[in-house]
């Protein structure tokens, strides 16, 4: 197992998730700065940002990627391939899953034995 070095996202979609909460974060400062009229829609941003972060965290998403050595194959030739599974936000290598199961299929969607 590898541990996991990264805390920070990095990639595109950890940008796209800081900048998200970014843009979240500056909304509720500047509803607050409002506060008596604009409490509820402070109260309600904070509440969806601290539901959002819960979710990722008893959630967290998982990316598998499958690299092969060929892009097609005859009937006796071996295939060779490598899995990543990586942490869907951070893009780093997982710490969840030790398994990764793979099946070849045929055209119709028939495993190939």
């Amino acid at each position: 197992m590898i541990a996991k070095e990264e805390v920070i996202p990095s990639g595109m979609a950890g940008r796209k998730v800081l900048m998200l909460l970014t843009v979240l974060f500056i909304a509720v400062a500047s509803f607050s700065a409002s506060a008596t009229e604009n409490d509820s829609i402070t109260t309600a941003l904070r509440g969806f940002i601290n539901q959002a972060l819960t979710f990722t965290e008893r959630m967290p998403r998982e990316k598998v990627s499958l690299h092969l050595d060929n892009t097609g194959y005859f009937r006796g030739d071996k295939i060779w391939f490598q899995c990543y599974v990586v942490d869907g936000i951070a893009h780093t290598p997982t710490v969840l899953s030790n398994t990764l199961y793979v099946e070849l299929l045929n055209p119709r969607g028939k495993v190939i034995n």
